[in-house]
């Protein structure tokens, strides 16, 4: 211990029968137990010398003191105030740790949660932006959908040339095949001319493009 409570009511009304020698010499003990937090050595020569008590005053003292405050044991000299003061403070500094220990299992739990929602968070954000690249039948059944005029000859053009550049829109990467499909339709549908009879063109579009998907 590096600190123990001091009550000067107490410790003089115990204490005012002693001489100033012995008064100093009790809390130079007392200060030794609390230090040590043990039992004080039973050589009292071999204690003289730890609190400085090395005359034959000072010994005779010393021994006085022992003998009325204390209780030899052995495991030396014991003081019931002070074991009871030392119990108290080990059991306060448990409690401390046992405390310390929860929060930091607490805030462990924590991060480990936060960390766990985060990598599934990247796990689906990387998931989602996984490009695949579409089959022809995929392409033609989506052109179709949208409108193209020519779906089956529009899907073999619309892979062939991004199979070409690694499916690249530009410099970046491709996300939508679907969007960029679209933009190729409508550039597609401007660029042609209309033509009489499309109900009959497009009733055998839609049988060809059966065909196509089933092959």
């Amino acid at each position: 211990m590096h600190y123990y409570p001091h009550y000067i009511d107490d410790f003089n009304a115990a204490t005012r029968h002693l001489t100033r020698l012995e008064r100093s010499i009790y809390r130079d003990l007392m200060d030794t137990y609390y230090d040590t937090e043990k039992p004080l050595t039973s050589d009292l020569r071999a204690l003289g010398r730890k609190i400085i008590a090395n005359t034959d005053e000072e010994l005779a003292a010393l021994d006085t003191i022992l003998n009325e405050y204390f209780t030899l044991t052995d495991d030396g000299w014991v003081h019931e105030r002070c074991e009871a003061v030392i119990a108290e403070y080990n059991k306060k500094v448990e409690s401390a740790k046992n405390a310390a220990a929860k929060r930091w299992n607490m805030q462990r739990q924590s991060v480990s949660n936060a960390s766990g929602m985060l990598s599934k968070t990247k796990t689906k954000t990387k998931t989602k932006s996984i490009f695949k690249p579409p089959t022809n039948a995929e392409v033609a059944v989506k052109a179709r959908e949208k409108g193209a005029k020519d779906p089956m000859l529009l899907a073999d053009r619309f892979v062939n040339y991004y199979e070409s550049n690694g499916w690249k829109v530009g410099k970046n990467p491709m996300k939508s095949w679907a969007h960029a499909l679209g933009n190729w339709i409508a550039k597609e549908n401007d660029s042609r001319e209309t033509y009489s009879g499309n109900n009959t063109r497009s009733d055998r579009q839609d049988e060809a493009l059966r065909r196509y998907v089933q092959d």
